[in-house]
């Protein structure tokens, strides 16, 4: 098997901005999933977006997102994108990073001119991440576990931090069916989107934020289209339906869990609330998941108090 060659990295945007790292592996995956290589928390990235692939002596590249993937500035879409020298991966607005493949020499005069071995990781070892926080998820949960931490040293009793937040079916329902913000009507964006949301659909047995992937799909889908209107009427009943199970589902699950949250079973309250945050893996943009995360951080506190 032939040795994978280093590509360098560099981040355009966020915190890390200007940061280089050299990687040794393959595949390289980018998006605002934790187990990416790359993770960056972007509203406009999917979880899993997209991969960069090593293969018959030449680095590939596969979109796995319906927003798309930009490699110097030509959309790709649903083909593999082949390349050998420096790109630029943009999504959206944003231009995320630059890579490029390096030769041996490349990577023996990088080491050179830093006067030491570059930032190089093989591709059986742990891979390398790199996190640029925007406002982020993580961001809030880090925040939430400093919180709990000194929660631990102050002198409120038990029950005073871990009364909880409510959220009822009626603000659940408006998030849910909210529009997506209208696009340029565009026939192609359509077809795209419900591909994607019918390729979701058929992993909803095995990967539990299927639907909800499913859901996000069809609105965006909806959005670049006329009247907010599908075609063909199967989609907007399809649409809908998601809608209404996905607002039962969350509506009686974030009940569930406020209520062992009031009732002080902090245990069972956590597991509710991360049994949640699977199937509906939202970001800080949506109330609902807000209120999830200050459960959740609540019921912790309240676990480590009565310790």
């Amino acid at each position: 098997m032939p040795d994978i060659p280093s590509v360098q990295i560099r981040l355009l945007i966020g915190p890390q901005a200007g940061r280089v790292v050299t990687l040794q592996q393959s595949p390289i995956s980018f998006g605002r999933a934790l187990d990416n290589t790359i993770c960056l928390d972007i509203e406009t990235l999917s979880r899993k977006h997209g991969e960069f692939l090593f293969t018959n002596n030449l680095w590939h590249f596969t979109n796995h997102s319906p927003n798309g993937t930009r490699i110097n500035n030509k959309k790709i879409s649903n083909q593999p994108f082949d390349f050998f020298s420096p790109i630029k991966v943009k999504v959206g607005r944003d231009v995320l990073f630059e890579l490029e493949p390096l030769s041996h020499a490349e990577q023996a005069s990088t080491a050179t001119q830093n006067g030491s071995e570059p930032e190089v990781e093989k591709s059986s070892a742990k891979r390398i991440k790199l996190f640029s926080i925007l406002g982020s998820v993580y961001a809030a949960a880090l925040l939430a576990l400093v919180l709990i931490l000194s929660s631990l040293s102050s002198s409120d009793s038990t029950m005073g931090n871990t009364k909880g937040l409510n959220i009822t079916e009626t603000a659940i329902r408006q998030e849910l069916f909210k529009n997506h913000p209208k696009e340029t009507p565009n026939p192609r964006q359509v077809a795209e989107f419900i591909n994607h949301a019918n390729e979701r659909l058929a992993l909803k047995d095995s990967e539990p934020e299927a639907l909800y992937d499913a859901l996000r799909a069809l609105r965006k889908a909806q959005a670049y289209t006329d009247q907010r209107t599908f075609s063909d009427p199967i989609y907007n009943r399809l649409l809908t339906e998601l809608q209404e199970s996905m607002t039962k589902r969350l509506s009686d699950d974030m009940q569930q869990a406020y209520l062992l949250l009031t009732s002080r079973k902090y245990q069972a309250a956590i597991d509710h609330y991360n049994a949640i945050e699977r199937y509906y893996p939202a970001n800080n943009q949506s109330s609902i998941y807000r209120t999830l995360q200050k459960n959740l951080a609540t019921a912790i506190r309240g676990r480590e108090q009565r310790k």
